[in-house]
């Protein structure tokens, strides 16, 4: 019970350009080339943070360009949708779960 698979540049559906992109990226990751990705993400963050602001807070704002304050439940469902019903009657079956503050925020 012997198999001998093919060799790797004669393997089953595998075209050349394949092999080349394969091995590009193989090198890619490999080789010193691995912190080119980093350093794309890194310089992506540092000038994200210098045009939003972020470096330079205040005693007021400790996080300036940041939204704040932003009502996701109120973003996220009409006031006359079913969900805030369900939310209304779960809150009344199991107190606690959804607390007033949060509910009013529904409406």
């Amino acid at each position: 019970m012997v198999s001998f698979p093919p060799k790797q540049r004669q393997a089953v559906g595998e075209r050349g350009w394949e092999v080349k992109v394969g091995e590009k990226i193989q090198a890619l990751l490999v080789g010193p080339g691995k912190w080119v990705p980093i350093a794309v993400v890194l310089g992506i963050i540092a000038i994200s943070a210098h045009y939003s602001g972020i470096t330079q807070p205040t005693s007021d704002d400790l996080m300036p360009g940041v939204e704040k304050g932003i009502n996701y439940s109120r973003a996220a469902f009409k006031e006359s949708s079913i969900t805030i019903e369900h939310i209304k009657q779960l809150s009344e079956i199991m107190p606690g779960v959804y607390t007033d503050a949060r509910i009013s925020a529904f409406y």
